[in-house]
């Protein structure tokens, strides 16, 4: 890759981003190295920061709602926190998520509702207990 000035004008903010902890979305036309970006960001904090856990997916047509609640649980782990169950990455490990070619005309609406879920409730629903489980 080559790296341009916008190119990394970009890594810069997403870098900030990803330390500030908050959602981004980039959004562009085809073929502008969005996705190489993101995923040189990524792979260069993980080198940098060991407590980072990465998580990369490409979501399709064919994407269901179980592999993606699957793929975060993978990930994830059972704690107690003031007397609640909470899944979160383990103690001392941040989880990033990448999720690349969101698009919603291809998407199948239950793998993006569990995306929703987790973004703006910050948990999904247990399957086995049909409860809430908080992240």
């Amino acid at each position: 890759m080559i790296w341009t000035s916008e190119a990394y004008c970009c890594s810069t903010f997403i870098r900030g981003n990803i330390q500030q902890k908050t959602e981004l979305m980039i959004i562009g036309q085809t073929g502008t190295g969005k996705s190489k970006i993101v995923r040189s960001v990524i792979n260069y904090l993980s080198k940098e920061e060991n407590s980072l856990n990465k998580l990369c997916m490409t979501l399709s047509s064919n994407s269901k709602a179980t592999t993606i609640q699957a793929l975060l649980e993978e990930r994830l782990q059972n704690q107690r926190r003031n007397g609640q169950i909470v899944t979160m990455p383990p103690p001392g490990k941040k989880l990033l998520i990448q999720i690349d070619d969101l698009s919603l005309n291809s998407c199948s609406e239950p793998a993006l509702e569990i995306l929703r879920q987790q973004i703006s409730h910050h948990g999904m629903f247990d399957r086995c207990s049909f409860g809430w489980k908080a992240t």
